[in-house]
């Protein structure tokens, strides 16, 4: 049953419609009248196939050939056809309702897609398999898929470098056809050697919009110096449905970090350069083109057809963040402007969909490379797909090998997703980006020429020009969200007053929104700090301005002056500024630093403003500014006086994206290779002023000795302490603050009010306002909407270090871990209560919970977490009982994995340590694990022989739930000898037992295996009676192997009854759950059954060959002596079939 190598005799033979004799060989070849040189003009080759719709539904499909390094005229501009006639293809239309059925399916999100597969008569994995051979036989048979395969052979072999396989139609349904499905069957597996790879390097499957040859320049743009210049433009429109905006900007900013962070954050010369565009606006791309000439245009975000009106979009955003449909053409109209741009990635998905789509838009303005995603791509997809093109374009790689390499990383990864991390369907996401080509594109860069990084491409630090700026670079980058909080506010007609915890970068917000408020349309005037934040310096610089102002009324404003002058009241003056200059004026006023101002007589920080003349001021200025005229402040406290007639914004920390970006405006920073950024990242928390104290601190040791970070890092911590006035703010709060803010500083995350009230036993009522007074402090960020709150990592190690005691951390964590064990409603909520037992050293706590959460994993099939659970309570090793249980959990997913040799030296250890420390209940279990993996094994005889040593110990101890398993299983070696009687009452006693005790998981099972005696006695109405109970628990509970088991023998009723249709559809459900948890053993049993209703009733013999050759190997591989069940069915179909029709089937299954 070896794999073979398709048979190639037909490339043998001489076809009479290829222009060409045999070519395979290389060396000199003739068309036409004109003899090449395969090795000297084919070089760089692209074969062109155009396909043309003819009538009555028909079409013709011509192949052409043209190449880059061509010596020859002909093959060099124009190109030379290779078919003398063109060749007819009969497409059926049950082709394009595949696809488009495919495409629907693959709209749907991962969850729904996932729930899909188990319902019945769905589309189950491997129907991407057949798609892709039906196009395949469609497009490519006869002289067309000679011609290919005479061409893949030349660049197996070396004798060209490159090959280009490009398709153009002027028909919608065929250019909408998934074409890229097709590129394995182009390398079909050689000598009964399984296939490794999708395809050879260099080979290129490519869409042109292109009539034809001549018009496809071979040329292309010449590659530039590195490094690659990337603009990455992200969309999160804010009026988007909630579907549409999963994808939202920081996250995806992030994955393109964690994909290719690593190329710009070298420690060294960076191989690519990014700059990230916020606003994804054509204007705002257009500008950001025009300054820094970008090699690449890289766009994430959303895309749809709208099949009502044949019609794709991208959804982007106009200037001011709002949510705009850009047609394909408009983008392209505004990237035509920018000769530099080589390469257009569109990140979005049904952007590559045809029929005025977004890509056939752009292709018709002269963009020379167009990579558009079919279909949506998931977050690992886009990570894995991202990081290989750029590594090879960063290395100077043809675009034809860097795609290549991209598809070739998404086949691997989903051949490895499938066979290590098999709990849910993993989707082929190499067809999924689809190529346009108008003209051959070589390298982006060039790595022999001398390295030039723009010296603009980063703007530089700056931040010792003046003492107010404190966000490193000139530049501004991020804070979308409070941009658009500020620019709604603004637009309400609101003042807005920005406070936060000191140095997360208020002051450069505030400047970098006035200053870019609708197009800059609005002057700003700065009062900062103290010194600045009065009233007669106020309502001197008012005038200062209004004086500069040429058009200004001299009389007017010479009255005003004198009026300022006098003794009037200082709210008289401000008005009289208010009606004559501020009116009618774009004015934003900015009062930086103003917790300068909130300081009482003592010197004590105050949330009110200290001076009461000041307070009357500021509040008539807010009260009575005219329309146009806005009021913004920065402070690290609210203020308190102003609450009324201010909108108060707690700024958050920076994103991990946003701060990774900021280290890219320093040099220094910018040194810093990608993991240590990380570290830096989790230890500064996205804490603008640390980065620049850690900055200071780089730059006084030219070493870049990256393993004195962490102490560098550490130092920066002290100073931003410090900086922050935390031991001088704390001093000042009240007893129950300081103590909240204790408890709160326990919480590591971004934390519910309930946790709160369960570490302090205090109630809601009492804890909000005293947290909403921390917030105002900017000691935490607290949520009232949402009830959520989180203390900065800063502050929250400074409390840690400086105020809290050890005992009471402990005490703390251990009620938050109590609180989130009590209250789970998540996966996460239940690893934040291990999180919590393990800093309070409640180690025993530790294990219950994480053995609780290994335990729901693998009832709804996760097992690799766990087992990873597992580890984490061995790696602790808490005491011998503890590692003992773990040992078990581990065996038992080892079985389920079919590693059943590792999974039993688990056990034995268990047997061992449970029999030392005399944990009778431990023993008995595993006794009873042991005899699983015998019984597995089919050494039923000492399967027999362990049940039968665990059921006295069980019962002795009273394990009623052990005592139940036991006498399962013991039915099972009854049932399996034929005593169907015993195996009926051992099962009644375990049933009896489960409902007894409420186990659910156990009742199901005893039902499910009741059900299998009624069937062997031919009872089939009472057995599906039983498997429907069955099937019903387990549904209900969420036991995924139980249900799935159910369903196989839901199917054999069935069977039994004749009804094939109905009995496959509950084996492909079972099938797909299999899959989805990782139970092969399951997986080949139900495989196995498939293939006897395919053999015996349905005579599909090569639906029955697949099924029973997976089945064969899975069995096989886990040493089950069950494989020999479809062995025998498969050497049953050779007799009947015979050997050589066995191994053609076996062949088209290795080609597919």
């Amino acid at each position: 049953m070896a794999n073979k190598t398709p048979p190639q005799a037909a490339q043998l033979m001489t076809h009479k419609n290829i222009v060409y004799g045999n070519i395979s060989a290389g060396g000199k070849v003739h068309i036409g009248d004109i003899i090449y040189h395969v090795e000297q003009d084919f070089q760089h080759s692209i074969l062109f196939l155009r396909i043309e719709p003819q009538e009555a539904g028909n079409y013709a499909a011509q192949l052409s050939l043209k190449s880059r390094h061509a010596g020859k005229a002909g093959l060099a501009s124009d190109g030379v056809p290779l078919l003398r006639e063109n060749i007819p293809l009969a497409i059926d239309p049950q082709l394009f309702a595949q696809v488009n059925t495919f495409q629907e399916y693959r709209r749907m999100d991962d969850a729904t897609y996932r729930d899909t597969l188990s319902m019945p008569g769905q589309l189950a994995p491997w129907n991407e398999d057949q798609l892709a051979q039906a196009l395949f036989n469609t497009f490519f048979t006869g002289d067309i898929l000679q011609v290919c395969h005479d061409f893949v052979e030349l660049l197996e072999k070396r004798k060209i470098a490159e090959l280009i396989l490009a398709i153009s139609t002027a028909d919608t349904p065929v250019l909408n056809l998934p074409f890229e499905m097709v590129i394995p069957h182009f390398f079909p597996s050689k000598l009964g050697i399984a296939r490794q790879s999708l395809a050879v390097a260099h080979f290129g499957l490519v869409r042109s919009l292109e009539k034809n040859l001549p018009k496809f320049d071979m040329q292309g743009k010449a590659a530039s110096a590195a490094p690659l210049k990337m603009l990455f433009v992200t969309a999160l429109p804010e009026n988007l449905n909630e579907r549409a905006k999963l994808l939202e900007i920081e996250e995806e900013q992030k994955r393109l970090i964690d994909a290719i962070g690593s190329f710009e954050a070298t420690g060294g010369e960076p191989k690519i350069v990014i700059e990230f565009l916020d606003t994804a606006s054509l204007a705002e791309i257009s500008e950001a083109l025009r300054k820094h000439q970008h090699d690449i245009v890289h766009i994430s975000g959303h895309g749809s057809y709208q099949k009502q009106v044949k019609q794709g979009v991208l959804h982007l955003e106009d200037e001011d963040g709002n949510h705009r449909e850009v047609l394909g053409g408009e983008l392209g109209e505004t990237l035509r402007q920018h000769q530099c741009v080589k390469l257009l990635i569109l990140s979005a998905c049904e952007t590559a969909m045809a029929g005025n789509g977004v890509v056939e838009q752009l292709a018709e303005f002269g963009l020379p490379s167009i990579v558009a995603m079919r279909f949506a791509v998931t977050d690992n997809g886009a990570k894995v797909f991202t990081t290989a093109l750029y590594a090879a374009l960063s290395k100077g790689e043809t675009l034809t090998h860097a795609l290549a390499s991209a598809r070739e990383s998404l086949w691997q990864y989903l051949l490895e997703q499938r066979r290590l991390d098999p709990q849910r369907p993993h989707l082929a996401e190499w067809f999924t980006p689809v190529v346009y080509l108008n003209q051959y594109t070589e390298a982006l860069v060039n790595p022999s020429e001398k390295y030039v990084l723009p010296e603009d491409f980063y703007p530089r630090s700056d931040f010792f020009k003046t003492k107010n700026t404190r966000l490193i670079g000139s530049g501004f980058i991020g804070r979308k969200r409070y941009l658009n909080l500020l620019r709604r506010s603004f637009a309400k007609g609101q003042h807005v007053v920005l406070h936060g915890l000191g140095g997360l970068g208020k002051t450069t917000l505030a400047e970098a929104f006035a200053h870019n408020y609708e197009n800059r349309s609005h002057e700003v005037l700065i009062f900062r700090n103290g010194n600045q934040i009065s009233e007669k310096y106020i309502l001197d610089e008012l005038l200062a301005r209004w004086e500069g102002d040429e058009k200004a009324n001299k009389n007017t404003l010479r009255q005003v002056k004198q009026y300022l002058e006098s003794k009037a009241d200082p709210l008289e003056k401000l008005q009289a500024l208010i009606d004559n200059y501020l009116q009618g004026r774009r004015t934003i006023l900015i009062f930086d630093n103003f917790e300068d101002v909130q300081v009482g007589e003592d010197g004590t920080q105050e949330q009110g403003i200290g001076s009461a003349g000041l307070a009357a001021f500021m509040q008539h200025l807010c009260q009575n500014t005219p329309d146009h005229c806005h009021l913004l402040f920065t402070t690290r406290y609210l203020i308190s006086d102003l609450q009324d007639c201010v909108q108060h914004l707690g700024l958050d920390k920076m994103s991990y994206a946003e701060s990774y970006r900021l280290s890219n405006f320093s040099p220094t920073l910018r040194a810093i290779p990608l993991a240590e950024r990380q570290d830096v990242f989790k230890r500064l928390d996205g804490h603008p002023r640390a980065y620049e104290f850690l900055e200071a601190i780089l730059k006084k040791d030219k070493t870049a000795d990256w393993s004195k970070l962490a102490a560098s890092v550490g130092e920066v911590e002290a100073q931003v302490w410090e900086n922050l006035l935390l031991a001088k703010i704390y001093q000042g709060l009240t007893t129950e603050e300081q103590l909240v803010l204790q408890m709160a500083a326990v919480c590591i995350t971004r934390t519910p009010l309930g946790a709160l009230v369960a570490i302090s036993g205090e109630d809601e009522t009492v804890l909000i306002p005293l947290l909403q007074s921390l917030h105002e402090w900017s000691l935490c960020f607290w949520d009232g909407e949402g009830k959520v709150f989180e203390v900065h990592r800063l502050t929250r190690e400074w409390m840690v270090r400086e105020v809290i005691a050890g005992e009471d951390v402990k005490k703390w964590a251990f009620a938050a871990g109590e609180f989130f064990r009590n209250n789970v409603s998540s996966n996460e909520d239940a690893e934040l209560s291990i999180a919590y037992f393990e800093i309070a050293e409640a180690w025993e706590e530790f294990a219950i919970v994480s053995f609780h959460l290994q335990d729901h994993y693998q009832l709804i099939g996760f097992y690799q977490k766990a087992y990873e659970l597992n580890q984490a309570v061995l790696a602790c090793n808490i005491d011998q009982k503890t590692n003992a249980n773990a040992y078990a959990r581990s065996g038992v997913i080892l079985l389920l994995y079919g590693q059943l040799d590792q999974a039993l030296e688990l056990h034995e250890l268990c047997l061992a340590i449970s029999q030392q420390i005399s944990d009778r209940q431990g023993e008995g279990a595993a006794l009873s694990n042991i005899s699983q993996i015998y019984w597995t094994k089919g050494d039923y005889d000492t399967a027999l022989r362990f049940w039968e040593q665990s059921l006295p110990i069980l019962q002795q101890i009273g394990d009623r739930k052990g005592e139940g398993t036991i006498l399962n299983n013991l039915a099972t070696i009854a049932h399996a000898k034929g005593d169907y009687d015993t195996a009926l009452r051992f099962l009644e006693q375990s049933l009896a037992i489960c409902q007894q005790i409420s186990d659910r998981k156990g009742e199901g099972m005893a039902l499910s295996n009741i059900s299998q005696i009624y069937s062997s006695k031919g009872d089939n109405d009472t057995a599906l009676r039983f498997l429907e109970q069955s099937l019903a628990i387990c549904q209900q509970i969420g036991d995924r192997k139980g249900e799935g088991v159910s369903l196989n023998c839901i199917s054999q009723i069935y069977s039994a009854k004749s009804d094939y249709d109905t009995a496959l559809r509950f084996l492909e459900q079972s099938l797909a759950i299999m899959q989805q948890i990782g139970d092969i053993s399951g997986l080949a049993t139900t495989l196995n059954n498939m293939g006897a209703i395919y053999w015996k009733q349905k005579k599909d013999v090569e639906n029955a060959v697949q099924a029973f050759m997976k089945s064969y190997q899975i069995f096989k591989k886990i040493g089950s002596p069950k494989a020999s069940v479809p062995e025998s069915y498969l050497h049953a179909i050779i007799e009947t079939i015979g050997e050589s029709r066995f191994e053609q089937i076996l062949d088209q299954l290795n080609a597919s």
